[in-house]
């Protein structure tokens, strides 16, 4: 990151998001350890159930260096990192996710698959 500041969520928007219970998240390429980190806390603010796509390798050996036993989260194995991006455009078109996280993809790559107007991800006031 360039910013050297701490990210700080306002507490009056962690409460609403916490009465209206964990959301399923796709986390989009998350082989850093940052994502899974994130993830982590996510989780544990009862925020998120994670699903995680990129390569489950790298995703397990990260998340065991964080001392986080993923076993009861999905992992879909993709090693190709363009191809992560049309995989959770798709869970979240098929409504099996709530939420796209942007983990190591570049952004590009990811509003690309949002975008595809034949997902439906596209609303009159957002995405």
């Amino acid at each position: 990151m360039l910013s050297k500041k701490d990210i700080i969520c306002p507490e009056s928007l962690l409460r609403i998001a916490k009465a209206k219970g964990p959301a399923k998240a796709v986390i989009v390429n998350a082989v850093k350890p940052v994502s899974i980190d994130s993830a982590k806390q996510a989780v544990e603010a009862k925020l998120i159930i994670p699903v995680f796509v990129g390569d489950k390798s790298i995703i397990e050996k990260n998340a065991k260096q964080l001392n986080w036993d993923i076993s009861k989260y999905e992992i879909i194995n993709e090693t190709d990192e363009n191809s992560t991006a049309p995989i959770a455009a798709k869970l979240a078109s098929e409504g099996k996710v709530k939420i796209i996280v942007k983990g190591h993809i570049h952004t590009d790559v990811l509003m690309k698959a949002v975008l595809k107007r034949d997902l439906n991800l596209i609303g009159k006031k957002r995405l």
